[in-house]
């Protein structure tokens, strides 16, 4: 993995990820030695996202712009209208599928624990079944 890899992959996944899953395929101690050198390199010449940044000071002047009576009036606005009371989350069965969709974003495999666990169990049902089923044809074969 050259540096430009290296950044790109830090930037999308992580740099902690990435340096796991880079040491994790090198099993040569040059390389190891080589790509932690990338890795530094890759770490401190990422460059900032301008976006994130312009965001950032647009968000810093509109909190300090705020005065004492301006943000007197804000608690007292919140505490009358309650918003967290009113934050129940999605409604709509599709609202609710997109929302158990979110963890997907993170998880490091194509399925999550839960669905694997979910289908162990589905085939220790069915081995429940066939082991009952061989007992009884057993039984019926003994008589």
């Amino acid at each position: 993995m050259n540096s430009k890899q290296v950044r790109l992959c830090a930037r999308f996944f992580g740099l902690t990820w990435c340096i796991k899953r880079i040491l994790m395929r090198i099993d040569d101690a040059e390389l190891v030695s080589n790509t932690r050198n990338a890795i530094e390199l890759g770490a401190s010449s990422l460059a900032p996202n301008p976006r994130r940044i312009a965001a950032g000071k647009r968000n810093r002047a509109l909190r300090k712009g705020l005065t004492e009576e301006g943000r007197r009036r804000l608690q007292e606005s919140a505490r009358r209208n309650q918003p967290w009371q009113h934050s129940t989350g999605p409604k709509t069965p599709t609202g609710k599928a997109r929302a158990a969709q979110n963890a997907k974003n993170c998880q490091l495999g194509p399925r999550s624990v839960r669905e694997i666990k979910r289908d162990l169990a589905d085939v220790r049902g069915f081995l429940g079944d066939m082991r009952a089923n061989c007992q009884m044809v057993e039984a019926m074969l003994s008589e």
